[in-house]
């Protein structure tokens, strides 16, 4: 590992940062002072060239960020393994690693391997011993964070403090934070949240097919038991007496012959009026069509009390529902 410090793009892009910092701050303390002031009107008189100045390093800074993102190839973004980064920008690093913990953040290689640099970079003591250094890296998983720990070593540095703000300004960028405790400077980046959603549909999955082998064996369990019948539970209806198939068979052709026979009866009785009307009354032919529809009568009657029975209305109902 060399002893490379910032280069003149990193340094740039930092001072970039810091002026544009500051001159967000300038801009609204002059908006505070130029805004009402509660209390008896005070007229505060400011120099128009102020916002004017303002504006132009604005600009300033704007054009510095320009040039400064304009120089930057292209560099592969994603899912990066801080553990993996860590082994090839140190590959003499003693690391401590909770394994399986996911140690995965979703950023731009190039500045993760840069930001490690000099992050392990800050443990040597001198570089002349910084190819035979064996820093000691610590990573952990804490939450939805992703920790890299390193013990500093003695600042010999005189640009440490200046390594220590880029390094800040990059952990921001990239939605995290870098805290220095003691001796310890650990750098916070956000977890990759794509290894906590396949860890949870892996839990999802195993708790699906121990409820698939539970719903099976339930299955396998009732399939061996001998099947129950719930009807039998039920009482039975008790058998319908002897003959009452043929009496409502009787009942029912009853009321069929009764709706036929009660129109046919009443123009039989017009006809056979008007034909012993012409005959006479002497007639015999008359007298034997007069017998035979009392007869029919007869048997209308018959039919008509079975009908009116209480299968029968039963029936009946039945038929006209």
């Amino acid at each position: 590992m060399s002893q490379e410090r910032l280069t003149r793009q990193e340094l740039s892009w930092l001072l970039a940062q810091e002026a544009r910092g500051a001159a967000r701050a300038l801009r609204e303390g002059v908006q505070q002072l130029t805004g009402p002031v509660p209390g008896p009107a005070i007229e505060i008189k400011t120099a128009p060239a102020v916002e004017t100045n303002l504006d132009t390093l604005d600009e300033a800074i704007a054009r510095l960020g320009e040039l400064q993102m304009g120089s930057r190839a292209a560099a592969r973004r994603g899912r990066i393994d801080i553990g993996a980064l860590v082994c090839e920008v140190v590959p003499n690093a003693r690391i401590a690693m909770d394994t399986g913990s996911g140690t995965e953040v979703f950023g731009e290689e190039q500045e993760l391997r840069r930001m490690i640099h000099l992050l392990v970079s800050q443990t040597n003591s001198s570089p002349m011993d910084s190819e035979s250094a064996r820093p000691d890296v610590d990573i952990k998983r804490d939450g939805e964070w992703v920790k890299i720990s390193v013990e500093l070593g003695p600042d010999s540095s005189a640009t440490a403090e200046l390594e220590r703000r880029w390094l800040s300004r990059m952990a921001t960028r990239h939605g995290g934070r870098l805290e220095l405790e003691g001796g310890t400077e650990t750098l916070f980046l956000p977890a990759d949240r794509a290894t906590d959603e396949m860890a949870e549909l892996r839990r999802e999955l195993e708790q699906a097919q121990q409820l698939g082998e539970a719903y099976a064996r339930s299955w396998q369990r009732r399939s061996r038991s001998p099947p129950t019948c719930r009807a039998s539970r039920r009482p039975r209806p008790s058998p319908p007496p002897p003959g009452a198939d043929r009496l409502e068979l009787l009942v029912s052709t009853a009321n069929a012959l009764t709706r036929m026979m009660r129109a046919w009866l009443d123009q039989a009785r017009v006809d056979v009026g008007e034909v012993a009307h012409a005959l006479g009354a002497e007639s015999e032919l008359g007298e034997r069509l007069t017998r035979r529809i009392s007869g029919a009568q007869e048997l209308f009657v018959e039919l008509e009390r079975l009908s009116n029975s209480p299968l029968g209305r039963a029936r009946g109902a039945q038929t006209w529902s």
